[in-house]
């Protein structure tokens, strides 16, 4: 294994009168797209529960075996074609990537 698994974080807003629309977007059709990188194992898509100011709406969270796995996503075809797809369906303004950031696993527990 070439070294330990990363999460990728991705936190997003959009306007409020788009909310439902954005996110049967993400799950039906970004979110897929993401996936067919076969490297890309899992992804978790999370709704803020509260109101909490200066935190998105919306975080993704994204399963990589490694770094090198997440290396390989930052330039595959899959991923462009989902930047394309992005820019192609959301207006300026409409759809925000507020931050993205990766971490490397140190730990997991379960119950």
């Amino acid at each position: 294994m070439e070294g330990k698994p990363v999460i990728h974080l991705i936190g997003t807003d959009c306007k409020l009168a788009l909310e439902s629309e954005v996110a049967k977007w993400y799950m039906e059709r970004h979110i897929p797209m993401l996936m067919d990188f076969k490297r890309l194992k899992e992804v978790n898509f999370c709704k803020r529960l509260f109101d909490s100011p200066g935190y998105p709406k919306y975080i993704a969270i994204y399963k990589f075996d490694n770094p090198g796995a997440f290396k390989a996503f930052e330039s595959s075809p899959e991923l462009a074609a989902a930047r394309k797809d992005v820019a192609q369906q959301w207006k300026e303004g409409e759809f925000e990537v507020k931050w993205r950031v990766q971490y490397e696993t140190m730990g997991r527990w379960k119950q």
